[in-house]
């Protein structure tokens, strides 16, 4: 369960730099966030 919710936060985590940098560098850049 403490694995399950690691990888839960990090994804949520994830997500929030995605959006971030989104924001930043503009909707083309959004992918290669998404990846990271």
């Amino acid at each position: 369960m403490k694995l399950i919710s690691w990888n839960v936060n990090g994804y949520r985590a994830s997500l929030k730099k995605a959006f971030i940098l989104k924001d930043t560098l503009g909707s083309d850049h959004y992918p290669v966030a998404i990846e990271l």
